[in-house]
């Protein structure tokens, strides 16, 4: 019974890591003087899209987003739920970015995604986990430094560093594709 609760055990082992895209070798086992062995070899799907054509596949929607501004002020936001950003007012569930080939784009911003705002976007060349995006806001541009940027089909996340006024923000940003 101890050799099935083993051989059980060690599968389930090896289909989390399954489930996780690592490459998976459950090894041998020994009781009572029988052998059991399994091996599994797992290689999971990587995307073939390029980064740019997985940025601009979607949509993107806010899902989660923690920072601080200057050294005072904290925040965080997480879709449908927490909002202690300065924006407590606005409904970030409606901000919305759209991310064309060209290098431009559209920020829907304000309550309920109600303002369009253009942008530009650029990697950095030669480094696709770098981007340098300008909004042109009505009261006037901001370019965002993105840093750490992993893209994935279901997921945009990066770090965000700009200075508003005078006043230094950074916030760690995840998007998910709009339904």
């Amino acid at each position: 019974m101890a050799s099935v609760a083993l051989t059980v055990f060690a599968l389930s082992i090896a289909l989390f890591q399954m489930t996780s895209c690592k490459k998976v070798e459950a090894q041998t086992v020994v009781k009572n003087d029988t052998l059991y062995i399994t091996k599994i070899d797992s290689v999971c799907p990587t995307s073939t899209l390029s980064d740019t054509a997985l940025l601009t596949q979607h949509t993107w929607q806010c899902n989660q987003l923690i920072g601080q501004i200057g050294n005072t002020v904290p925040f965080e936001y997480l879709r449908n739920s927490i909002n202690t950003t300065p924006y407590a007012t606005s409904d970030l569930n409606g901000e919305k970015y759209i991310f064309n080939t060209n290098g431009t784009g559209t920020l829907y911003d304000g309550p309920g995604g109600s303002t369009p705002e253009n942008l530009t976007w650029a990697f950095a060349p030669g480094d696709a986990t770098s981007i340098t995006m300008t909004v042109n806001y009505s009261t006037g541009p901001i370019t965002f430094a993105l840093s750490f940027v992993e893209i994935t089909a279901g997921t945009l996340t990066f770090t965000q560093n700009y200075v508003n006024g005078s006043t230094y923000v950074m916030s760690q940003q995840t998007y998910v594709p709009v339904p």
